[in-house]
């Protein structure tokens, strides 16, 4: 749970990459942002490549960017549809879910650990031992900062 001091905020998808230091919220967050309060999704990212100054110290449920890296296989089968979200309380995914609605993928069918998310029955995301798998290369702006929201979910040191 990072304490922001100041930065930059984006509304999930508006950066086409997180990079190293940058913070995925988990679960909505009430900030200051250039005077007003509004919330922020999970999903939304603080980082210095957005433009939405954060004029207040807040705390966030996040994940920082840079502490694990998730896996990304290389996708050889062709998928379409909505995102199957296989755990209910994994928030960000219901968000990323919205945003893509029915859409085509090229995945990476291969079964590796459990399944988290899936399209059509093949998955997505998935964790095996604190490690995440993103099984396709599609829709980064989205899917990346959702595979590191699941790192808030498997690793021992966020639930402490």
């Amino acid at each position: 749970m990072p304490y922001i001091f100041q930065g930059k905020v984006c509304k999930p998808g508006e950066i086409d990459l997180v990079r190293k230091g940058d913070i995925v919220i988990i679960k909505p967050v009430t900030l200051l942002v250039e005077g007003r309060q509004r919330v922020y999704s999970p999903l939304s990212v603080i980082s210095d490549s957005c433009k939405s100054v954060i004029t207040s110290p807040a705390w966030v449920d996040g994940v920082v960017v840079g502490e694990q890296e998730p896996i990304i296989l290389r996708g050889k089968m062709e998928v379409s549809g909505d995102l199957e979200v296989l755990s209910p309380d994994f928030l960000p995914a219901f968000v990323a879910r919205r945003i893509l609605g029915s859409t085509k993928f090229v995945v990476d069918p291969s079964p590796v650990g459990t399944p988290v998310v899936s399209v059509s029955r093949t998955p997505l995301l998935s964790a095996k031992r604190g490690k995440v798998f993103l099984h396709t290369e599609d829709h980064h702006n989205i899917l990346l900062p959702l595979a590191y929201s699941l790192f808030f979910f498997v690793s021992s040191s966020s639930s402490e």
